[in-house]
């Protein structure tokens, strides 16, 4: 299990976006052993993982961990997490972040694992989340990008990945919290390298 950067386990996690990508990363955290709650919002993905423990629209086959739950709103998702794993699509970041901002504790992290620019600003995530959330303390923002797929990751297959926070005891933090064996995982700085990478 990783810990916080005030030494303490972290806990509460929540990915948001249920897609092919937030379905594989919720995945893999819990079968690290962490209980995630998934923010989910197509009615018929919700009650597939509750029932049959897959994502039959988005990431079929897969088996989804027993410590991954699905849930509907944003407040369950996001309320009293200590990471908030974004992982909606670019197009639909800035509508999301706006609606679970009111329930997104101060000392949060917010670890972005969308992929691209906004289409209408060109702006990349960070930049969004600065838009949204001007008063937001730049260094609980992370990254998270790489050259992986979904169905490899879910596969086992080897892949890495960078994270990058301008806070380096956060980015290491999030490195132990996501490693294993067959998912490398690189630390970094370089915030709008990544993004752009």
């Amino acid at each position: 299990m990783g810990t916080g950067v005030m030494g303490e386990p972290i806990k509460a996690i929540t990915v948001v976006g249920a897609g092919s990508w937030g379905t594989a990363l919720a995945n893999l955290l819990g079968e690290k052993g962490y209980k995630i709650d998934l923010w989910v919002r197509e009615v018929e993905v919700f009650d597939a993982i509750n029932d049959v423990r897959e994502n039959k629209i988005f990431l079929p086959g897969l088996k989804i961990s027993e410590n991954v739950r699905p849930v509907k709103s944003f407040e369950q998702a996001v309320r009293n997490k200590e990471i908030v794993l974004m992982a909606v699509p670019s197009h639909v970041f800035r509508e999301v972040l706006s609606n679970l901002k009111q329930f997104l504790s101060p000392d949060a992290i917010l670890l972005s694992a969308t992929k691209g620019i906004e289409n209408d600003t060109l702006m990349l995530m960070s930049q969004v989340c600065k838009d949204v959330i001007p008063d937001r303390d730049e260094t609980r923002f992370a990254c998270l990008a790489g050259p992986s797929f979904a169905k490899e990751v879910c596969r086992r297959l080897p892949t890495a990945i960078t994270i990058a926070c301008k806070d380096q005891k956060i980015s290491r933090m999030l490195q132990e919290i996501f490693y294993t064996q067959f998912f490398r995982v690189y630390a970094s700085d370089d915030i709008v390298g990544v993004q752009l990478g």
